[in-house]
């Protein structure tokens, strides 16, 4: 059994974008699921009726049917990197995460945590090939976003004891 039938999600692409051409998108829909991270500059995010400012640091999704719209600040465009990705599994994995459908817009994470996963995921050539060495770089990126969720959850539970009870 390969690795991305066992996870259910699979690496379509990935990539590093400078805007300072002030490269735009959107509105739009778009057919996966992104994350982009940003490694300097700033710029907004829109995600249905909210918009989010978003500097160096931080990261956002997009899911797949959602409007959104992103661009960089005129007078401080950002750069980032970006991965594309699909599957079955992609809703409940980010479930768990700091960065989700309900909170598409993660707070700021040093790049020595993330950049090195992007930028593996940038020189595989995901269109050019189906990789489960790709996979495990994508689960491995999920998973320290899911990392970063840990305290969080530990944090709501503190505020509210029936959580705890829902759990049991």
């Amino acid at each position: 059994m390969l690795v991305s039938e066992m996870n259910g999600i699979r690496p379509v692409d990935a990539g590093r974008q400078d805007c300072h051409d002030l490269h735009s998108w959107g509105p739009g829909v778009r057919q996966c699921y992104i994350i982009h991270y940003i490694i300097s500059g700033k710029g907004t995010f829109t995600c249905g009726k909210k918009t989010y400012t978003l500097t160096a640091g931080q990261s956002f999704l997009i899911c797949p049917e959602q409007v959104v719209q992103y661009a960089p600040d005129e007078n401080e465009p950002w750069e980032y990197v970006w991965v594309d990705f699909v599957g079955e599994q992609c809703r409940q994995i980010l479930a768990r995460s700091v960065l989700n459908p309900q909170q598409p817009a993660a707070p700021p994470l040093r790049q020595e945590r993330l950049l090195p996963y992007f930028e593996r995921l940038c020189q595989m050539e995901l269109y050019r090939r189906n990789s489960q060495e790709a996979v495990g770089v994508l689960l491995a990126l999920l998973g320290v976003y899911q990392d970063l969720a840990e305290p969080q959850r530990e944090e709501r539970k503190k505020e509210d004891p029936r959580i705890m009870e829902r759990w049991l």
